[in-house]
């Protein structure tokens, strides 16, 4: 029983299931019929499992317990089993001259055991990574080396990517690039992405000491995710809600995308035929990016509080706890807050108000006549919407271009690749308040259709100027509707202008 106890639960571990595994190794443990040798590499699995759970409280009296079975028994190879366990947890409590200690305990344990290059290849790889901590750069280099070595006489794929990701970390810690390079590529032609989810992204360390934290995951986070793991460089994403979490919850149920489908580039995802011309609708668009984050290192309902700088990296304060990492990347998006008029507190309590994010659809806003503040895309999208559905709906313009949505026969987006504008750079732009400006009113929905100022108010919708004052009951408006449509105007005819003299 306890030979098939260890089986499962050594399965459980190496699939990315540690807490299936700690089931196991638990029942085995209370049984009390363990050989003292079988209890200290039970007790040894059972330590890196909770600490791959976080839970270090957990793991410290495993290794303890497995360590001391070990020398009661005499066993070597539980003794390095238990050490190894030891080594690990200590570097992830960040207490790395220890772990360096216990790593070099258990390696000169296996060794004592004869040429199983299988079993030193771990403890080794370890003492690399300890190394690599204390900026002990050129030992570290020789210990990774030492161990690639023995990898190489012919132990599993598993163990020998193992070894590249942790040269490959090594190197990026010292921007040596092109050393970097090498491993690193090696990775990823051996197939690394394809290993079980939260598998590939480990060596010795769970997430609350991690080279890369990744805040977010949108499709910005997924997409640096799915780079950093083909390099092999040890991360983690946190996510406060759910993945594409925005995209369920701040869009409105007719929402789709205002680009084509060709424009929608996730990195190894090919487009499906005939597709390249749609504009996705908000569940597509969440069914992609869930889709794309499967097998990636995404912990979902962590929320990131802070991040503060603490030596060489940063102190992550999540809902879950704090995390060390070297790098933090913010992927939150630039537009997770709405932007609420000071003026908005004047209205009375009787008047709805909702922003973007918050609106679903005209059956949903209660009854009488609708304000629109804000005529970027998103308000400009929701009046049509509105009047659409036979609501009364008044719109606040803004300075705001405008453009056709398709030109010539050819999506506006077409163009603007064949113009070179997204290919401009920052100096090249002459006025400074284009790097500002709102986006092109414009639609993806029925199929992408072109909005105007103009087809508004033939569609009901009553425009006018900006909102300036609250009082009450009364609001007031500026006087400067006229030049808003100018300005929309004169921004499609240049639009036009552009494309024929192309």
């Amino acid at each position: 029983m306890a030979a098939l106890r260890w089986t499962l639960a050594s399965a459980c571990a190496s699939l990315g299931a540690p807490d299936r595994a700690v089931e196991e190794l638990d029942a085995a443990l209370a049984t009390g019929e363990l050989t003292l040798a079988e209890k200290a590499r039970f007790s040894g699995l059972l330590a890196r499992c909770y600490s791959n759970l976080t839970r270090p409280a957990d793991a410290t009296p495993a290794w303890q317990e497995s360590i001391a079975a070990a020398r009661a028994s005499g066993d070597t190879e539980a003794l390095a089993y238990g050490t190894a366990a030891a080594s690990a947890s200590r570097t992830w409590d960040g207490r790395i001259e220890e772990a360096l200690a216990f790593a070099s305990t258990a390696a000169r344990a296996i060794e004592s055991l004869g040429p199983r290059a299988g079993a030193q290849l771990p403890p080794h790889l370890q003492i690399g990574v300890c190394l690599a901590e204390l900026d002990r750069d050129a030992e570290a280099d020789q210990a990774l080396e030492n161990a690639l070595r023995m990898a190489e006489q012919g132990i599993g794929t598993d163990y020998l990517i193992w070894g590249y990701n942790c040269i490959a970390r090594l190197r990026f810690w010292q921007g040596r690039w092109r050393m970097f390079a090498r491993p690193a590529r090696w990775s990823i032609e051996v197939g690394i992405t394809g290993r079980p989810k939260g598998h590939a992204m480990r060596t010795n360390r769970t997430p609350d000491r991690i080279d890369v934290v990744v805040v977010g995951a949108g499709q910005a986070g997924l997409a640096v995710s799915y780079y950093l793991q083909a390099f092999g460089v040890e991360h983690v994403v946190l996510e406060r809600d759910r993945i594409a979490e925005s995209w369920r919850s701040a869009r409105w149920d007719s929402f789709t995308l205002v680009t084509p489908h060709w424009m929608t580039r996730l990195p190894g995802c090919a487009l499906e035929p005939g597709s390249g011309r749609d504009f996705l609708p908000r569940d597509r668009v969440v069914t992609m990016l869930e889709r794309f984050g499967r097998g990636l290192p995404v912990r979902t309902g962590v929320e990131v509080t802070s991040v503060t700088l603490a030596g060489s990296g940063y102190q992550v304060a999540t809902s879950a706890g704090r995390i060390a990492a070297r790098v933090v990347v913010v992927a939150g998006g630039g537009q997770r807050r709405p932007l609420i008029p000071a003026l908005a507190v004047g209205l009375p309590e009787h008047v709805h108000q909702s922003d973007a994010s918050r609106y679903r659809s005209p059956a949903a806003v209660p009854p009488g006549a609708v304000l629109v503040v804000g005529s970027g895309q998103s308000g400009a999208q929701i009046a049509d919407e509105l009047a659409g559905a036979g609501r009364d709906v008044l719109l606040a313009t803004g300075r705001v271009p405008r453009v056709p949505r398709r030109y010539r026969d050819r999506d506006v987006h077409e163009w603007t690749v064949e113009l070179g504008l997204y290919d401009q750079p920052t100096e090249a732009v002459s006025d400074p308040a284009e790097l500002t400006e709102a986006h092109p009113m414009l639609s993806g929905g029925r199929g992408g259709h072109t909005l105007s100022y103009q087809q508004l108010a033939r569609d009901g919708v009553r425009l006018l100027g900006r909102l300036v004052d609250v009082h009450e009951d009364r609001l007031w408006f500026g006087p400067d509707l006229p030049a808003n449509i100018g300005y929309a105007d004169r921004r499609a005819a240049g639009f036009r202008r552009a494309v024929t003299t192309t």
